[in-house]
């Protein structure tokens, strides 16, 4: 995981409810990108978990995770500016 990804990943985990789901909808996450985010952040559920509730692979997973991160990333560094 990249540097951008894993402050976006500290920063989602560390809001508040409110914060979160405003991040999520600046961040314009399509409706899989905030499942998957809803229950790796919120559930605490594996990227193993995910795929298999999903019935997808792991490797869609992350990438999909990856991409989220960094839409979250940029909403932070805007925010930041």
């Amino acid at each position: 995981m990249n540097d951008n990804c894993k402050k976006a990943r500290t920063f989602i985990k560390h809001t508040t409810r409110t914060q979160y789901n405003n991040t999520v909808y600046e961040a314009k996450l399509t409706p899989e990108q905030k499942e998957i985010l809803d229950m790796h952040i919120l559930e605490a559920r594996s990227v193993v978990n995910i795929a298999m509730k999903l019935h997808c692979t792991t490797t869609h997973v992350t990438e999909k995770l990856r991409d989220t991160y960094n839409s979250i990333y940029s909403v932070m560094k805007s925010t930041l500016n």
